[in-house]
């Protein structure tokens, strides 16, 4: 919730070392673009990190 106050438009990933599968839909309630689960690869987090981008600019109708 904090990070939308500062940002709307920022792209929030979250990490956990607990599968929260169930949970992601409250999850996005609170803004939470995706979740990645524990153990992950740098180039997971990469993945996410440049779909969530892509995904804000798309519903703000941004292209690169």
């Amino acid at each position: 919730k904090k990070m939308r106050k500062i940002r709307k438009k920022t792209p929030v990933i979250i990490t956990a070392g607990v599968d929260i599968n169930e949970s992601k839909i409250d999850l996005r309630k609170y803004g939470v673009s995706d979740f990645i689960q524990k153990p992950f690869r740098i180039s997971d987090i990469g993945r996410k990190i440049e779909n969530s981008i892509k995904n804000e600019c798309i519903v703000h109708g941004k292209n690169n």
